[in-house]
Order: C-alpha cells, then sequence, then structure tokens
C-alpha cells in the first residue's frame, strides 16, 4: 500500500469525509467498479454528486487505488479484501462487521451503475454476487436473504467465497482478448 494510499484512508475515515463512504466501504466500491461493466460515473457516485469538495490529492489516490485492484484482478490474482475474512466477527453486530461494510460498498456501486446491466447474465451473476448481498445487510424484508443471515455456517461459506466470485465477475465483463464476450 503506497504512502498516497494510506493518506486516502485517512481521509475517507476522517470527519473531512462528509460524503464519500469510509476506507473499507470505498475499497468494497472499488472492487465492484474494477470488476464489473464499464462505469464512466462511479467518482460522482462515490462522493454523492460533491466530488468537487473532495481534495484533488484524494480523487487521485482514490483513482489510482482503483487502478490497483484492477491489476490485481486482469493478473488474474485472487482479491483479497483488506479485512477479515472469516465471516464473523463475535464482539460486533454482523451489520457492522468490517465484511459487512465493505459488501455493502460493493453492492452500492453494482445498484448505482446505471450504464450497464449487471444482470444481462442473470443467472451467472445473482450467485456470484448473492454472498455480497448477503452480508450487506440490504433487502431486510426478504424472507430467504434473512434466512440466510441467519446460519453462521452458511455465512462462514459465503465469506470464503467472496474473493473467487471478484475474480469470476471480473472474467465475465472483461474477457481475455480475443475471446468471446460475455458482457
Amino acid at each position: 500500500m503506497t504512502m498516497l494510499t494510506k493518506d486516502v484512508i485517512a481521509y475517507l475515515d476522517s470527519d473531512k469525509n462528509t460524503w464519500g463512504l469510509d476506507a473499507i466501504a470505498t475499497h468494497g466500491f472499488l472492487s465492484a467498479v474494477a470488476c464489473g461493466p464499464k462505469f464512466d460515473e462511479w467518482l460522482n457516485i462515490l462522493f454523492d454528486d460533491h466530488v468537487k469538495e473532495v481534495p484533488p490529492a484524494v480523487i487521485a489516490g482514490i483513482d489510482q487505488w482503483r487502478k490497483e485492484i484492477k491489476i490485481e484482478l486482469e493478473n488474474l490474482e485472487k482479491l483479497e479484501p483488506p479485512i477479515d475474512m472469516s465471516g464473523q466477527d463475535s464482539d460486533e453486530e454482523d451489520e457492522d462487521s468490517d465484511l459487512s461494510v465493505w459488501c455493502l460498498g460493493f453492492v452500492d456501486a453494482l445498484y448505482a451503475n446505471e450504464q450497464s446491466d449487471w444482470f444481462e447474465h442473470e443467472e451467472e451473476v445473482s450467485e456470484l454476487v448473492l454472498p455480497m448481498i448477503v452480508y450487506s445487510g440490504i433487502e431486510e424484508e426478504d424472507a430467504e436473504l434473512e434466512a440466510m443471515r441467519n446460519n453462521d455456517e452458511l455465512l462462514d461459506e459465503m465469506a470464503a467465497m467472496i474473493p473467487g466470485n471478484i475474480g469470476e465477475l471480473y472474467l465475465i465483463f472483461n474477457p481475455e482478448p480475443g475471446a468471446e464476450s460475455t458482457s
């Protein structure tokens, strides 16, 4: 992690960041941007259309962070979110765990990308993003999702699947040169 990234993280986790997500959720958001379909408006969405109020050095650092994530995916490396991926944080409520916060950032980008249809490949993509949706805590009224959230063994399995699923999503939306495009 570069010094610039450390400065960006400090900004994101500070009171100065009134419009954006915290550092963990931002990493989730950037991971979705890096692995998913084209998303030109990601920076405006990340800062709720207040990007002009964010210091230029922070914007540059966030864009560099996104590019670093994309390079990991391009090199077919398993993207490991910078958090505890065990699935259970015993001393925190599930919705406040680092994994839940990271997943919420990921899902924010997933649903905010109006340029492209993540679900063009609905069955495959839905299966791959299910762990992130479950951990994000969205759609609390969905009985099936709530049942999954109450199954600790299933949650642990889903948490372990997330890094591999990100790579699979990247390959769906960014096929190798010469390969048939699926997006």
